[in-house]
């Protein structure tokens, strides 16, 4: 991810015009502040420019603007290398074919370090904004205290003081164009990388919804066969309620426990035997077991 971070330095001085005595104090200072101030008052530093610094208010100041934006160029490089790589990926994805080594989709992690890298060049952005108020408050605060200052053989040192912060003011606007215009070129591309997401999710939809209309189409032709099979069994109950009256009679006359008989003069006795009461016996259980199967088996 990101291995640089924004951090503020606190700057306040203290300088007695009389004595030409400075007292300051810096609150977390960067690395090259560190290195610049390692270079006056380190242990290799010369007396000269060690000597150099007490004897005006405005030496200090510049020490710490020459440290002012020494790693923006880097920061910013960094941010564009990386809106640049996920570019490249959008489109050489329209420029690949599915199928082959080329082709390579980019996808919401891409779509979310994208948007991590616009957040960030907004905080850049408001972060140099903030710096060009404060050399602006120090560039006023500057000729508000050289305007009280009766000697005039420090108006040099002013000069120096007020040309470091319009080059300083001048470098920061331009590294603030150049923030703008990568958070605009990774706005309209995470516009296109939406807009290629929201296709190919539309594309996909679309094949599953052709998968939807084939099953469809298969579950409709099952339907149709088991409406066909149902009517078929119907028929068949229709038939066997038909036939099933005669086989009863039928199978009920062939037992022995009905004697037809015909006698002369064509007349007809029915005798039944003693037994014909284990018949009904066992049949009529089994006819309320049957039916109350079925009753429980439905309900």
């Amino acid at each position: 991810m990101d291995p640089w971070s924004i951090r503020q330095t606190g700057f306040y001085q203290k300088f007695d015009t009389n004595s030409r005595n400075s007292s300051s104090i810096i609150i977390e200072p960067s690395d090259v502040l560190r290195g610049r101030l390692g270079e006056v008052f380190g242990e290799g530093s010369s007396q000269a420019i060690r000597s150099d610094y007490p004897t005006h208010w405005t030496t200090f100041p510049l020490l710490c603007l020459s440290a002012v934006g020494g790693n923006w160029r880097e920061y910013i490089r960094f941010l564009g290398i990386g809106i640049e790589n996920i570019h490249t990926i959008f489109r050489f994805e329209q420029l690949g074919e599915k199928g082959t080594s080329r082709f390579t989709e980019v996808t919401f992690a891409d779509l979310k370090r994208l948007e991590y890298f616009m957040d960030t060049g907004l905080r850049v952005a408001h972060v140099l904004n903030l710096n060009i108020e404060v050399m602006k408050a120090i560039q006023h605060d500057a000729e508000r205290i050289r305007a009280l200052e009766e000697k005039e053989a420090n108006s040099e040192r002013y000069t120096i003081l007020a040309q470091a912060i319009d080059s300083k003011i001048r470098e920061h606007n331009f590294l603030r164009k150049h923030i703008q215009s990568l958070c605009n070129r990774a706005e309209r591309t995470s516009g296109m990388i939406r807009d290629a997401i929201a296709l190919r999710d539309s594309a996909t939809m679309k094949e599953l919804a052709r998968l939807a209309n084939i099953e469809t189409a298969q579950v409709h032709n099952l339907t149709e066969k088991t409406v066909k099979d149902t009517k078929a069994m119907k028929v068949l109950t229709f038939m066997a309620v038909i036939y099933l009256p005669a086989s009863f009679t039928a199978s009920f006359f062939g037992m022995d426990y009905v004697t037809v008989r015909t006698h002369a003069g064509g007349r007809i006795s029915v005798h039944a035997t003693e037994n014909l009461w284990l018949y009904i016996a066992i049949t009529a259980p089994l006819m309320v077991l049957t039916l109350g199967a079925c009753f429980c088996g439905n309900f």
